[in-house]
C-alpha cells in the first residue's frame, strides 16, 4: 500500500501547485473590491428605499414604528391573581354625584 499512498501524495501536490500558480493575489483582491462595491451600491439603494417608505408613512400621518411592527396584545396571565378594584365608600359616591353632606 505504500506505493499508492506515495502516488496519491504526488498527485495531490501537483494539483495544489497548479492551483497556486493559477491564483493571482492581485486579481483576487481586485475582484473582491469590485464585489464589495456592488454590495455597497445595493445596500445604499435599500437604505434609501427604507427612508423613503418612512417619510411616506410620516407624510400620511401614520406612526412608522407602529405601522411596520404589529406587536401582539399582552394577554393576562392565568397564574396572576385578578386585579381587584377598591369599592368606593358611600361618601365618595355622594361627592362624585354632587350631593355631599359635611
Amino acid at each position: 500500500m505504500g506505493i499508492f499512498d506515495r502516488f496519491r501524495r504526488v498527485v495531490k501536490s501537483n494539483l495544489n501547485d497548479m492551483i497556486s500558480k493559477a491564483e493571482n493575489p492581485e486579481k483576487m483582491l481586485n475582484q473582491l473590491i469590485m464585489d464589495m462595491n456592488e454590495q455597497l451600491i445595493e445596500s445604499k439603494k435599500s437604505v434609501a428605499s427604507a427612508i423613503a417608505d418612512e417619510k411616506k408613512l410620516e407624510h400620511e400621518g401614520a406612526d412608522p414604528v407602529q405601522s411596520s411592527i404589529a406587536l401582539p396584545q399582552e394577554q393576562p396571565s392565568r397564574l396572576a391573581p385578578p386585579v381587584r378594584r377598591r369599592r368606593r365608600s358611600r361618601r365618595d359616591r355622594r361627592r362624585r354625584a354632587g350631593s355631599c353632606r359635611p
